[in-house]
């Protein structure tokens, strides 16, 4: 499994647990994929009104992945990423750098590369 998963859980009784439905169905999905004795790693993040760490990498494994999976450079996928999500401006023909989006905007070059899988039938999830 070359996917990564972010989930958002919360504090609650002194234990972290998953914030809603979805991020327990994503989790459970998610540990259904793994083999038996395999290891995975997690990265604690706190969440602030800002973009986070973890949606940039996660945007960037996303666009490992499918250049690998395409043959395409990292770079152009990113770019690829960026244009799908709706962040290139045709008339001056540049991509919003991720550094200078929004957590919302995040969100949707995660969709769109999302989508970008699902039409190469490649699972990133």
């Amino acid at each position: 499994m070359e996917g990564i998963v972010t989930i958002t859980l919360i504090k609650r009784d002194g234990k972290l647990i998953n914030n809603g439905e979805l991020d327990k169905v994503t989790s459970d999905n998610y540990v259904q994929t793994l083999k038996e004795g395999q290891k995975v790693e997690a990265t604690y993040e706190i969440i602030t009104e800002s973009k986070t760490n973890a949606q940039l990498r996660k945007v960037n494994q996303c666009a490992r992945i499918l250049a690998r999976e395409t043959g395409a450079s990292f770079e152009d996928m990113k770019k690829e990423i960026k244009k799908e999500a709706g962040f290139y401006d045709e008339a001056t023909k540049t991509y919003k750098s991720h550094r200078n989006m929004s957590k919302e905007d995040l969100n949707a070059c995660i969709k769109a590369a999302l989508e970008i899988g699902e039409g190469l039938d490649c699972r990133l999830l």
